[in-house]
């Protein structure tokens, strides 16, 4: 990462690197289903889309039923979970578009 230029580190940072932080930084004004598609809304997935993927791992996690729960009507374990399910929703999206690790550092499409 030191020697990629700062358009090619963004790049690498949006679609490769995925965070889980300990004190979950869930968006206060978001509900637990926009959280977990927040990192989805950055890869330019669609709103049905990501919304449709967000419930997915929410369901993964225990957490359907609170999808539209604001995150201080969550507990603290819940809070834990959608971020998991923040993260998983963020990976899969790096397993979808693994192939740009290559074209960036080597400069060639992998062909799938």
């Amino acid at each position: 990462m030191r020697d990629l230029s700062e358009t090619k580190a963004a790049e690498v940072r949006n679609k490769l690197i995925g965070f889980i932080f300990q004190s979950f930084n869930l968006i206060a004004y978001k509900n637990a289903m926009e959280n977990v598609a927040l990192p989805l809304y950055y890869q330019g997935v669609s709103r049905k889309k990501r919304n449709a993927i967000a419930l997915e791992y929410l369901e993964k996690m225990g957490l359907k039923s609170w999808a539209y729960h604001m995150p201080n009507e969550l507990s603290g374990g819940q809070k834990q979970r959608d971020g998991v399910a923040f993260f998983a929703a963020h990976t899969l999206i790096i397993e979808r578009q693994s192939h740009i690790f290559h074209r960036i550092f080597v400069g060639d499409e992998v062909e799938r």
